[in-house]
C-alpha cells in the first residue's frame, strides 16, 4: 500500500494499482511536531505484518511502486528520507531486547516499538516478506554503485569482475523497470615501489576500490559556522586511502546556491603540503542541514594513522554556505580556524590497508619503513573493516645511500636543493 501526494492530487495505491484518486488543495502545508506512527493509531493497532516501511521527499508514479513492492532498496536515493526493512529479531522467538526499528537512510532515525509482546506469534517480529534481502541481492530501480572484494552477489548472480550489469523487472501495464549495476571487483594495492631516505615511510601510489571503512566520525553538534573556507584538522585512526570526507551544510541565503569543494593538507592548518583537492559540489539553497560528500576515490591519498591532516571546506562566496559545528573539540589537535574550542561535524571514510612482513602469515607492521640500506618488501591487503581481505600485493621500498657532494663534505640529502651530488655505487642524481 502507498499513500501519494503529488501537488493537490492524491493516490491511495494498492498492490500497485490506484485505488483512490482525489483532487485535495485544502492540506497546503503538513509540518508538525507530532512523532510519526507506523502501525497504528492513538487507540487502535494494525492487525497484520509489516515490512518495507519508506518515505520520500517526492512523488513516486505508479510504475515505481509496482515495480519496488516486493524488493528492498539496497542504494538510498537522495528522496529516500526513511526506509526501514524490519529484518531484526529472531522470528516469532523472544525478542524482548529487540526494542528499536532499524532506518537504513542517510537520515539514520530511530523507530521505537511501543506495547509490543516481543516474544510468540503474534506482536512480535516475524519472517521477512521480501523477494530479495540485504546490500547485496537487493535490486534498487535506477543505477546502483556497488565495490566487492573478489565477487559481488546482485539480483541473484554474483559478479567476479568490474563492468556495468543490467536486470529488467517486468511489471504489468508496460511497466518495466531496468535497474543498473555499477559494479567495482576491489583488487589490493598494485605495484607503487617506492625509494627513499632513511626513516621513509612506503605508501601505495594506487588505492583499493575496497568498501571504505568509516574512521572519523562527530557525532554531536549545537552550534553552526559561516565562511568561505574552513578548515577543520583531523587524526585518522587507520592507515589507508582517503574515499570521501562528509560534512554537514546547508546555504543560507534563500535561492542561493553554494558551490563547495575540499582541499586535504598534511599537517594541521593550510599551510602543509596540498595532497589534492576533491570533487565540486553544487549544494542548492535549503533550511536544512545535511552530509555533503566530497569524493578523493580516484586519487589515491594515503593518509597515516596518528598523523595530522587537514581538510578546508572552499565555498563559492563568503557567508554562502553554513557548517555544523560540534559542542566539543573531540579529535585529538583538531581545531577549526574560526573556533579552537570546537569542531566541524563531519566524517571520513578510508581504504583500510594492512602492511604485513610475508605473503602468508607474517607480521602486521603499523607503518612500514626499514632502518638500513637496501631494499625490503613489505606486503599490502586491503580490509573493508568486517570481514572482507583482498589479496596482498608485494610493495618493495629501498633506502638509497647517503649522497656525496662532488665538491662538498658528505651529507645525507632526501629531496630538494641544486647542488650536484654523486652517490656511493653505482647511482647518480642531479
Amino acid at each position: 500500500m502507498a499513500t501519494v501526494r503529488d501537488g493537490t492530487q492524491m493516490r491511495i495505491i494498492i498492490d500497485g494499482y490506484i485505488a483512490v484518486s482525489v483532487n485535495n488543495s485544502a492540506i497546503t502545508n503538513i509540518n508538525n511536531s507530532t512523532s510519526l506512527r507506523i502501525g497504528s493509531s492513538s487507540c487502535n493497532g494494525f492487525v497484520g505484518q509489516l515490512d518495507e516501511t519508506r518515505l520520500w521527499s517526492s512523488a513516486r508514479s505508479q510504475c515505481n511502486i509496482y515495480n519496488n513492492r516486493l524488493y528492498e532498496y539496497s542504494a538510498t536515493p537522495t528522496a529516500l528520507l526513511l526506509n526501514c526493512h524490519y529484518n531484526q529479531g529472531v522470528a516469532n522467538a523472544t525478542n524482548t531486547s529487540v526494542t528499536t526499528l532499524t532506518d537504513f537512510s542517510d537520515y539514520n532515525y530511530i523507530g521505537t516499538l511501543i506495547g509490543f509482546n516481543l516474544s510468540g506469534t503474534t506482536s512480535n517480529w516475524v519472517d521477512d516478506g521480501c523477494n530479495a534481502q540485504g546490500n547485496t541481492s537487493a535490486p534498487a530501480i535506477g543505477t546502483t554503485t556497488a565495490t566487492g572484494c573478489n565477487n559481488y552477489t546482485w539480483n541473484g548472480t554474483t559478479y567476479t569482475s568490474s563492468g556495468m550489469y543490467t536486470s529488467t523487472f517486468n511489471a504489468a501495464n508496460g511497466c518495466d523497470s531496468i535497474s543498473t549495476l555499477d559494479l567495482i571487483i576491489g583488487k589490493p594495492v598494485s605495484g607503487g615501489n617506492d625509494t627513499g631516505c632513511l626513516g621513509t615511510i612506503l605508501k601505495p601510489k594506487a588505492t583499493t576500490l575496497i568498501n571504505p571503512v568509516q574512521d572519523q566520525s562527530n557525532v554531536t553538534y549545537n552550534a553552526i559556522a559561516n565562511g568561505s573556507s574552513p578548515w577543520q584538522s583531523f587524526t585518522p585512526g587507520i592507515n589507508g586511502t582517503i574515499r570521501y570526507f562528509e560534512a554537514e551544510i546547508r546555504t543560507p541565503l534563500s535561492g542561493m546556491a553554494a558551490t563547495v569543494f575540499v582541499e586535504l593538507y598534511e599537517g594541521q592548518g593550510t599551510g602543509g603540503t596540498l595532497l589534492g583537492t576533491s570533487t565540486v559540489k553544487t549544494i542548492s539553497s535549503t533550511s536544512t542541514y545535511a552530509f555533503e560528500s566530497f569524493d578523493f576515490s580516484a586519487q589515491g591519498i594515503y593518509l597515516e594513522s596518528g598523523q595530522l591532516y587537514t581538510a578546508r571546506l572552499v565555498t563559492s562566496s563568503f557567508n554562502q554556505a553554513w557548517f555544523r559545528l560540534s559542542t566539543t573539540n573531540p579529535y585529538p589537535n583538531g581545531l577549526l580556524n574560526n573556533n579552537a574550542s570546537q569542531d566541524l561535524k563531519f566524517k571520513t571514510t578510508m581504504c583500510e590497508i594492512k602492511w604485513y612482513t610475508a605473503a602468508t602469515g607474517g607480521t602486521l607492521v603499523p607503518n612500514p619503513s626499514t632502518a638500513s640500506l637496501g631494499s625490503t618488501t613489505f606486503y599490502a591487503e586491503a580490509y573493508d573493516g568486517i570481514s572482507c581481505y583482498s589479496n596482498r600485493t608485494p610493495v618493495t621500498l629501498t633506502i638509497e645511500a647517503p649522497l656525496v657532494g662532488s665538491n662538498t663534505s658528505a651529507a645525507a640529502v632526501c629531496s630538494g636543493g641544486s647542488v650536484i651530488l654523486t652517490g656511493t655505487g653505482a647511482h647518480s642524481y642531479t
